[in-house]
């Protein structure tokens, strides 16, 4: 087994890639809403294969960085992840909509700007899970176990929320 100790200025740059290039992976699935409508959600491709190998390969011990490259990397993807959920808590509230009045028409316009903005929440909670699994692996990569492992219950708690299995809100 190889051990490659990466200089800080290697930490960010891929697996920020495989984030700005989320759109192109796009694919779609169908589900109902609540009224029974068919809508879009959006499955992105972020990344998660090679999240999860550099994970491996962390774990294995394969990939090892400097603590202080680490802390420093997962303090940037943190400030990503609460950007986005400010993204993620406006897009809820352009899901609340209520300005579009009583017509038909403007309840099917309202209708279709919610799925919208349903759909960029989905999509931006991969974002964000994405994200904490990259601080896990770089934890984990740093050594750091415990922080590896609560960043990585972190994740698991998140994905259940987001998947209505938690009584709580992410």
């Amino acid at each position: 087994m190889e051990l490659y100790v990466l200089p800080a200025e290697a930490l960010v740059e891929w697996p920020v890639t495989s984030l700005r290039e989320a759109k192109r992976g796009t694919v779609r699935r169908r589900r109902l809403d609540s009224g029974g409508l068919a809508m879009t959600e959006a499955r992105i491709d972020y990344g998660q294969a090679e999240i999860a190998a550099f994970n491996q390969a962390a774990s294995a011990g394969a990939i090892r960085y400097e603590e202080g490259a680490v802390q420093e990397a997962v303090a940037l993807y943190e400030r990503m992840i609460n950007e986005l959920i400010v993204v993620r808590d406006r897009l809820r509230e352009a899901a609340q909509g209520t300005s579009f009045g009583g017509f038909d028409s403007a309840q099917q316009l309202r209708n279709g700007f919610s799925n919208k903005a349903v759909s960029g929440i989905d999509a931006v909670n991969q974002l964000i899970e994405g994200a904490m699994r990259l601080q896990e692996a770089y934890l984990r990569a740093g050594g750091l176990i415990a922080d590896a492992d609560q960043r990585n219950a972190d994740a698991l708690r998140f994905a259940a929320q987001n998947a209505g299995l938690d009584e709580t809100n992410a």
